[in-house]
């Protein structure tokens, strides 16, 4: 009884634990470079169409630079289409 009750206990606290995520961050998509997006902040007022081959909000944990461009690589497509602010 006492092992039954212990990998009931194992069993109970594994489930209960959180998915490990990283936080992110969804941009608008201006637009796409080789290796980099442009992005800008999405807001209230943007949109995207729906032309499916263009990336239009991206989600990234990565920080745009001063030309507002974050790197591809670790950035996860959110929607397809073009942005419009």
């Amino acid at each position: 009884m006492v092992a039954i009750v212990t990998i009931l206990s194992i069993g109970g606290a594994y489930a209960m634990k959180a998915p490990a995520t990283q936080a992110g961050t969804t941009w608008g998509v201006l637009a796409t470079n080789a290796n980099t997006y442009r992005v800008t902040a999405v807001t209230a007022g943007s949109d995207c169409d729906n032309a499916p081959q263009r990336a239009c909000k991206v989600n990234s944990t990565a920080m745009p630079d001063a030309n507002g461009l974050i790197p591809k690589a670790g950035a996860t497509l959110v929607q397809s289409g073009a942005f419009i602010q």
